[in-house]
């Protein structure tokens, strides 16, 4: 039924056109082409908006339009006005500039360059305005408001970069022609990234385009009202592009200009560069100079970057976050009172952590026989029965919870930075102890950062003897992994190519292919091992629609009506179901092993689509709680022996440290420490302060802190502990990380 409204303008189209274009050949008694020659001329002009009906009909028939006929049919409509208004306009922009004057006064030159120029004024205003809604109707559910200055700031960089290439293109309509386009396609990218992940293009997303471009056919691309009128406003630009070119085209011709020697057109294009200069020099120093940031007094608000960028305009907020990119110092930082800090910290774990009994025999039992570590950050893998079940009776990973977590060493929430997307910045977390709290949320330090100096626990644990092996079944160069993960210590390297032949699920290869892989890694050396596993198969989007049947859920969240959002869920939870199924085959395979072993199991994030569960049942609480939510992953660390302490190699033989008792809280720039002390293995005084703030701050994440009672605090939190301990933290991260990369 929709392909009926871009079919039915399609038509008008083609049949104005030929009809215009024939009664111009009748009109012309010497035209001698044929008909379909004059026809295919006479369609030259609307070219584009054909090509734009053609291609909504085939998102059409597709399926891949979500908007109502009635919509649909005024956007072709729209098109379609555009398609005849570019058919008309030589002739329309010829009367304009001729038909004021009698033909007396009609040779006159400077009456015509002075109505020209009006005309291109007022065009490249109007192609301004058209950029700007390009870009910014695509992603907005709602009327656009954006804070004045920052509107009149926004439209007057925009305003710059048109200029920019209308003075680059001498005056043609080609440069701000491929303005138009590239805000357009901008527009569309930052639609798509809205629907997919709930967040906005950052400019550290500049860095991992290969990325993106990997998981990209993942994805299904769907166009609503808002993504189509963006287009038509790229059209409407066009075709004033069109305009431009025919006022520059009318110009010369009514100069009757004779033909010019090469220096005055040296001189003519040297004035177009220099104000080509001068308006780039002008919009960068626009964007370099004013602090942002400081002005709006909020800057990005990264938890809900969209509002940012509605607010305050996407370019203007993109510049935001360009500025957000540089690193500041801690307020009085010196190396070495950093050092001295780092010092006292660890001298109080060695005087209260590292002397105790269960430490020590650890210690001794580590220094007998090194254990093999398997980390595995399990692709979106996350418990959402903690949206009260998500009013469907919806218990959570039943093994993980029932099984694995009652009989591990420790498990329970992990706080992460991340949602609905940017893996890397939890696999940064956990690999370096490094918290996003002190780099902000809008960065990827896999993506912009040379970690070959930095600290990390490849690098730790190869000092220590073990070999070390990262496992991704997805392209190396994913988040730039391939040259991050040999930086930062690991010796060998499996990625896609590796898993040629092994079975998918979802999104990508199976856990299960990934957890062979791993016992072969095992099984092939008696060194110990260190091996960290990148799943892929539960990674989004959520309406592929490619769930085997033995595999499908069907949970019905009460007062959700919207099929295609349960769809989603239960496809969502299905995988995490597969996920929980292929955990407990890794766990029964390494059981089975006759070397000692250490699993790290976790997920990186929640799914995006939780953001919308959580707006909906817990509106009525703090921010910092409300972010949490949405941030709150969960982890495990479990043996195949018996670590000093417990009962047996299964079971530490104490209930309060079942899963539902939730008393484990962490975050992963602590995992790794807390990690390697249940096992006995060596420290840096960097882990050991770590485990000391840990006490006071038993989770921290880019969005808050959590004390030692489980409540949420801001980070700029004025509570006497909290601040002194998040400070000093923050003077370790700069010495440990953030000096050697700044």
């Amino acid at each position: 039924m929709l392909a009926v409204a871009p079919f039915v303008g399609l038509l008008i189209l083609v049949g104005l056109t030929l009809f215009m274009q024939r009664k111009a050949s009748l009109i012309d008694s010497s035209a001698s082409t044929s008909l379909i020659k004059q026809s295919l001329k006479g369609l030259q002009p609307v070219a584009l908006p054909f090509a734009a009906l053609i291609c909504l009909l085939c998102l059409c028939a597709a399926q891949l339009i979500s908007v109502s006929f009635f919509e649909l049919l005024l956007i072709s409509f729209g098109i379609c006005g555009i398609g005849i208004a570019q058919l008309k306009l030589p002739n329309f922009l010829t009367q304009l500039i001729n038909a004021p004057y009698a033909s007396s006064i009609r040779s006159n030159k400077n009456v015509i360059f002075i109505r020209c120029t009006c005309i291109r004024i007022l065009l490249i205003a109007s192609i301004v305005g058209c950029c700007f809604l390009t870009l910014e109707t695509p992603y907005r559910t709602e009327p656009m408001e954006i804070f004045e200055p920052y509107l009149y700031i926004q439209t007057t960089m925009i305003a710059l970069a048109v200029l920019t290439a209308y003075f680059v293109g001498q005056q043609r309509g080609v440069g701000p022609r491929i303005c138009v386009w590239i805000f357009a396609c901008i527009g569309l990218a930052q639609y798509f990234v809205w629907q997919f992940k709930g967040t906005t293009i950052l400019p550290t997303d500049l860095f991992a385009l290969g990325t993106a471009a990997a998981v990209a056919g993942g994805y299904t691309y769907v166009f609503n009202t808002s993504a189509l009128i963006g287009i038509v406003w790229a059209l409407i630009g066009n075709l004033l592009c069109t305009a431009l070119a025919e006022v520059r085209r009318t110009l010369l011709h009514a100069s009757e200009r004779p033909t010019v020697s090469k220096f005055p057109r040296a001189v003519h294009i040297l004035a177009h560069t220099s104000c080509a200069l001068l308006c780039f020099i002008s919009l960068f120093l626009l964007c370099s100079i004013p602090n942002y940031t400081a002005m709006t007094g909020e800057g990005i608000n990264y938890f809900y970057p969209i509002w940012t960028y509605q607010h305050y305009g996407s370019m203007l907020s993109f510049v935001m976050g360009v500025q957000d990119l540089s690193l500041t110092e801690p307020a009085n930082y010196s190396s070495s009172a950093a050092q001295t800090l780092l010092t006292s910290y660890a001298e109080t774990y060695d005087k209260t952590h590292g002397s105790n009994t269960s430490r020590q025999a650890a210690v001794e039992q580590f220094a007998g026989e090194a254990p093999s570590i398997v980390v595995v950050m399990d692709e979106s893998f996350a418990d959402l029965s903690i949206y009260e079940g998500m009013h469907a009776g919806y218990e959570g990973p039943h093994y993980f919870k029932t099984e694995l977590a009652p009989s591990s060493v420790a498990s329970g929430s992990l706080s992460v930075s991340v949602l609905g997307g940017g893996t890397c910045n939890t696999e940064f977390e956990f690999l370096t102890g490094i918290s996003m709290a002190y780099l902000g949320a809008g960065k990827y330090p896999y993506a912009i950062y040379d970690l070959s100096e930095t600290n990390a626990l490849p690098k730790q644990l190869s000092s220590m003897g073990y070999e070390t092996t990262a496992i991704h079944p997805n392209l190396a160069s994913n988040w730039n992994r391939d040259d991050i993960y040999e930086q930062i210590g690991f010796d060998t390297f499996y990625s896609v190519e590796s898993f040629s032949d092994a079975p998918t699920l979802h999104n990508g290869v199976t856990n299960r292919a990934t957890y062979d892989k791993v016992i072969e890694v095992l099984n092939s050396s008696e060194t110990p091992q260190f091996i960290f596993d990148v799943t892929m198969q539960g990674h989004s989007n959520y309406d592929v629609g490619n769930i085997p049947d033995n595999l499908k859920l069907n949970y019905k969240p009460e007062g959700i009506s919207d099929t295609d959002s349960i769809d989603q869920l239960n496809e969502y939870l299905s995988c995490v179901q597969a996920s929980d199924e292929d955990l407990q085959y890794l766990v029964e395979e390494l059981s089975k092993l006759d070397k000692p072993v250490v699993l790290v199991y976790f997920g990186d994030h929640q799914p995006k689509l939780s953001a919308t569960y959580n707006d909906l049942w817990f509106s009525d609480e703090s921010d910092e709680l409300h972010a949490q939510r949405t941030h709150q992953s969960i982890y495990a660390i479990w043996t195949n022996y018996t670590l000093p302490g417990q009962t047996d190699s299964s079971s530490t033989g104490s209930e309060d440290k079942a899963f539902s008792s939730a008393q484990y809280p962490i975050s992963p720039n602590y995992l790794a420490a807390y990690m390697l002390e249940s096992i006995g293995a060596p420290l840096s005084d960097y882990q050991k302060a770590q485990l000391v703030m840990k006490e006071t701050i038993p989770a921290i994440n880019a969005f808050g802190i959590m004390d030692s009672n489980g409540n949420w605090h801001s980070l700029d939190t004025t509570e006497m502990s909290l601040a002194t301990t998040f400070q000093d933290l923050s003077w370790l991260t700069w010495l440990e990380f953030t000096s050697k990369v700044a």
